[in-house]
């Protein structure tokens, strides 16, 4: 009997390192609050010219965790939309943009233990606001004419936010016409590692605008300047996107590390 104990606490004192070097591979650095996030898709736009011509859309942006289920988002975007009517206008748009969002993006699934968990995936809710610069042309849609656009060697700045109005400041030629949107989507993620989550995003924007397919109204008039605005400034757009989101990890000296891992 005593020899078995003998036995019993060699192996006990042999298994005692083994715990260490297994604790040492287990230990991981805590995540950080912040993210990295990029996604690609489609979009799609609705409005007078409102027969689909899905374009591309490119989007990077830096999240932060407020708090569990509550994230804070900043990001950019550059993309195309496109749109056509063969009855009416018989014409075909394409629009330039590029996009600045702040967005907040809430996690449905509850009670959840960590960014990365046993969970299969995580679905939440997003609404925000944005900026949208934009450059629009609509042609014939028969011989390919340019007919419409929001912007020429003439066109100046109005002041930030506003249909019409005197145009600030003596500088023309300006190419993108600034339009306040505010994005509302739906998001899923799937965790791939410990900070590492791939997913999809589906946003829908409504743009203060009504010439972001160069038509305002039912009318064929040049958008370009103010008086040409209709009364319904709701041009709007969406896109659906697959996304990526790496999720950074703390700095840790190796001093708090070795008392952690105890």
């Amino acid at each position: 009997m005593i020899h078995y104990l003998r036995v019993l606490g060699v192996l006990l004192l042999l298994r005692i390192p083994a715990w260490g070097l297994y604790t040492e591979k287990k230990y991981q650095r805590p995540l950080s609050r912040f993210s990295l996030a990029a996604s690609g898709g489609l979009t799609q736009f609705f409005g007078e010219l409102h027969e689909q011509d899905f374009k591309g859309i490119l989007t990077a942006g830096v999240g932060y965790e407020m708090q569990e289920q509550w994230h804070l988002y900043l990001g950019v975007s550059n993309g195309q939309l496109g749109g056509l009517e063969r009855h009416h206008f018989q014409s075909v748009f394409e629009s330039r943009f590029h996009q600045v969002d702040l967005l907040v993006k809430y996690n449905c699934i509850k009670k959840q233990k960590s960014w990365h968990d046993e969970k299969p995936f995580h679905f939440g809710l997003l609404a925000g606001l944005g900026l949208m610069r934009f450059h629009s042309e609509a042609y014939d849609a028969n011989t390919g004419e340019l007919l419409r656009f929001t912007n020429s060697a003439n066109s100046a700045r109005n002041p930030l936010f506003v249909r019409w109005g005197t145009p600030r400041g003596d500088r023309r030629g300006i190419r993108y016409t600034n339009e306040r949107a505010v994005p509302v989507g739906i998001w899923m993620n799937m965790p791939v590692s410990r900070n590492l989550q791939a997913g999809v995003e589906l946003r829908y924007y409504f743009v203060r605008t009504d010439k972001l397919d160069a038509t305002s109204g039912m009318r064929t008039v040049n958008p370009e300047e103010g008086e040409s605005y209709s009364d319904t400034p709701n041009d709007k757009y969406s896109f659906a996107a697959f996304t990526v989101t790496y999720r950074f990890l703390k700095n840790v000296h190796r001093g708090k590390a070795g008392n952690s891992r105890k």
